[in-house]
């Protein structure tokens, strides 16, 4: 088998307090000296396991996307495989030479130029000043910095630092690639050179982990997944099953926790929210193209006059896909006392692959106001047979012709 990497039972701890951090690390420090056991392998009071008993093999050429939570224990895997981290149980066997990006900065030192920076940080990646030379141009034009090439680094901005980087790590030539969330930090013209870039690497056989929040990017650019969740393997296997499971767990979770209403006024209270189609029958997913509706039930305790209903469509990165409310549609509601309901009908949905949530909301005439809301008051998924970057698709036709 030609195995690239290889994890076997790892597990890494913290401490909790930077007290304990200082006293166990003396303690562990002079334990070494003296040939004696570090206690590395049980918890003491005040640690806690960042990363526990993971293990799994990695082929040659593979791309292993790296998925969960924050403080799931991706980023402390990733710097355990660089060697940044020394596991506290199990061993880690790297075949090959490793670049990294891991955090924005890491290895720059703030008052020396980029120039100088490139040279130390190829130096660090095994490269000689030979090799430097001639990679030169190449990092820079791909940084896209030579405009800042010989101010200090300090001076740069956090995208200017992972352009950077990315483009020192990447033309190491290594084996074994470790990118830390690189696509999430800079413009989209940058996005793009690193999805090419990453692609060219994956075409000469390199063995790249890819830790990331964007669930797409890794069912496009990754070959398998481990999906991280408070510092154990919940799943490992094909990307997009992965993806998917994970998805699902975090569109649960976040509907557990979507039903605290804030409440303005007692006299409008939500009682139920529902996501339907088209027959009226109750859904959580939806495939592209269909019409979803969203019916909201409430009842009123004492007349308030005219009031809209708002509503709302987000990521669950909280980015807005639409808000919406009756007042700009002319639509003004006029509740009577006992039970209402609102109905919103959204016809063939084009949005990309992913889970979405619907925030709603009822406000006095002007919408400024609100009498109740509720955040995440239900979540939807969504399957598109498109892979584009972005949102939605929206409605289009081409059209070519030779001049």
């Amino acid at each position: 088998m030609n195995i690239a990497v290889k994890v076997e039972g790892v597990s890494k701890k913290y401490c909790r307090t930077l007290k304990h951090t200082m006293i166990y690390g003396i303690t562990d420090l002079a334990a070494g000296f003296l040939g004696l056991d570090q206690q590395a392998k049980q918890l003491r009071s005040g640690e806690f396991w960042a990363v526990e008993d993971v293990t799994f093999s990695v082929q040659k050429g593979e791309t292993i996307g790296i998925i969960g939570t924050n403080g799931s224990g991706k980023s402390t895997l990733l710097k355990m495989l660089n060697g940044i981290f020394m596991p506290d149980r199990g061993r880690i066997e790297i075949s090959g030479k490793t670049g990294a990006l891991i955090e924005v900065g890491a290895g720059f030192h703030p008052m020396l130029t980029g120039r100088e920076n490139i040279y130390i940080n190829a130096a660090i990646y095994g490269m000689s000043k030979t090799d430097t030379d001639r990679k030169f141009s190449e990092i820079v034009d791909f940084a896209g910095v030579g405009d800042f090439l010989d101010a200090p680094v300090k001076h740069y901005s956090s995208g200017m630092y992972v352009r950077l980087g990315f483009a020192i790590a990447i033309n190491c030539n290594p084996d074994i690639l470790l990118i830390d969330e690189v696509l999430a930090v800079g413009d989209l013209s940058f996005k793009l050179k690193c999805i090419e870039r990453i692609k060219d690497l994956q075409r000469q056989g390199n063995t790249i982990f890819y830790v990331a929040h964007d669930l797409i990017s890794v069912k496009k650019l990754c070959t398998r997944a481990v999906w991280l969740n408070n510092g154990s393997i919940a799943l490992m296997g094909e990307s997009n099953d992965v993806v998917d499971a994970c998805d699902d767990f975090l569109r649960s979770r976040y509907y557990c926790d979507s039903h605290a209403s804030v409440t303005k006024s007692e006299t409008l209270v939500i009682d139920k929210v529902t996501i339907e189609d088209i027959e009226g029958n109750e859904r959580a997913e939806f495939n592209y193209g269909e019409t979803v509706f969203v019916r909201v039930r409430y009842h009123i305790t004492a007349p308030l006059g005219s009031i809209v209903f708002g509503i709302s469509l987000t990521t669950c990165d909280q980015i807005c896909v639409s808000a919406l409310h009756t007042g700009l549609d002319g639509i003004f509601l006029d509740p009577q006392l006992g039970v209402n309901e609102v109905l919103v009908e959204y016809p063939n949905v084009r949005l990309l692959s992913g889970t979405y949530l619907f925030d709603i909301g009822f406000f006095e005439s002007t919408a400024l106001t609100p009498f109740c809301y509720r955040g995440m008051a239900a979540t939807i998924k969504i399957t598109s047979p498109f892979l584009g970057d972005g949102l939605m698709v929206m409605e289009h036709k081409w059209h070519a012709r030779s001049l």
